[in-house]
């Protein structure tokens, strides 16, 4: 992760917003004086040690970090988000969140809160509280982990989210010597991305004493639920957690507050966003994925008799809204479905 990625790549390449993200976070923690606001992007990636000072490159970490075009560097940078049946053959819904990864934790709990899991309502007093059914401190330790222990010439960080259990895996197998049972007691931290790992404790997203599987433990223990199961699998680790309240929800019944599944509120939601226009276009791209037809822009427009510059913004709308997906260049490719509308 230390690695140099030439001239072609430069501080233009870096995304400011990513870097103020960063040190307001460095700053509220006081791991970072708040002096350094008044640092330069190139002056704050050297105090970082992500650009050489030999050479004057920028590390690849810096780019992870804080890249405009994160996947210009690396292709399996993207955190990849499934929602399914009973099975892995039953996919509902699915995202892939693309940012800067010291964004990533906080876009896929957004991502988790808005579309995949649910958020059980209770009151402390008069106060009206909607925490998620998991643990989210020990949900974003186990967020942060999966980015800084990430073997980056290996495959995408995936989360399945199942009606009773969520999954959690990235690439990148344990320290030699080191086993499972050995992570869940007080040991070294030995990060496989050593420059991530600086800055993301820096930001206050970790400590540095090897103590994120104990942090994970006290989160669910608090919680009263069952503690994640974490293996080494396919070459990577593994945390397997299991969704007690949701379990307990939809034994209820009743709505989100007692019981509805997350996932027909999803899709609900998205149905009421959309015109009659842009579902007859959801319509066709589905059509074509079962006929075995490739719909562009053009392709649709004219089997609905309007003009591309219609369908192109219609399209875009439905790809905001995680419904569609482009796939292959700008020019030449194709249209593909992410979710089933049941329309």
């Amino acid at each position: 992760m230390g690695c140099c990625y030439g001239k072609s790549a430069t501080v233009d390449d870096i995304d400011p917003e990513a870097v103020k993200y960063f040190l307001n976070a460095a700053i509220r923690e006081g791991r970072i004086n708040k002096s350094a606001r008044d640092l330069s992007i190139d002056q704050l990636l050297r105090r970082l040690h992500l650009i050489n000072e030999e050479n004057g490159q920028l590390t690849l970490a810096a780019l992870l970090l804080f890249g405009k075009d994160v996947e210009r560097w690396n292709m399996t940078v993207a955190f990849r988000l499934g929602r399914f049946g009973n099975s892995q053959a039953d996919l509902i819904l699915q995202d892939r969140i693309v940012c800067p990864l010291i964004e990533m934790p906080d876009r896929v709990i957004e991502t988790l809160r808005s579309k995949y899991l649910v958020s059980p309502i209770h009151y402390e007093g008069l106060q009206r509280k909607e925490p998620l059914e998991i643990p989210e401190e020990g949900l974003r330790e186990m967020l942060c982990n999966s980015l800084i222990h990430k073997d980056y010439t290996g495959t995408f960080i995936q989360m399945k989210v199942f009606d009773d259990h969520i999954t959690l895996w990235n690439g990148g197998t344990l320290p030699p010597g080191y086993t499972v049972e050995m992570l869940m007691e007080p040991h070294e931290s030995h990060p496989r991305n050593r420059l991530m790992a600086n800055v993301f404790y820096l930001a206050g997203f970790i400590e540095a004493w090897g103590r994120g599987y104990e942090k994970i433990r006290e989160a669910f223990e608090k919680e009263k639920l069952e503690i994640p199961v974490f293996e080494e699998v396919r070459g990577g680790m593994m945390a397997t957690i299991k969704r007690e309240k949701f379990i307990a929800i939809q034994a209820k019944g009743g709505d989100v507050e007692n019981g509805k599944d997350v996932v027909d509120n999803v899709i609900d939601s998205v149905v009421e966003k959309l015109s009659e226009r842009q579902l007859v276009i959801y319509k066709t791209i589905r059509k074509s994925v079962v006929d075995g037809v490739v719909e562009t822009a053009s392709s649709i427009a004219s089997k609905i008799k309007l003009s591309p510059r219609t369908i192109q913004r219609d399209l875009t709308r439905l790809k905001d809204l995680n419904v569609i997906k482009h796939e292959g260049p700008d020019n030449g490719g194709y249209w593909v479905v992410l979710m089933d509308l049941n329309v």
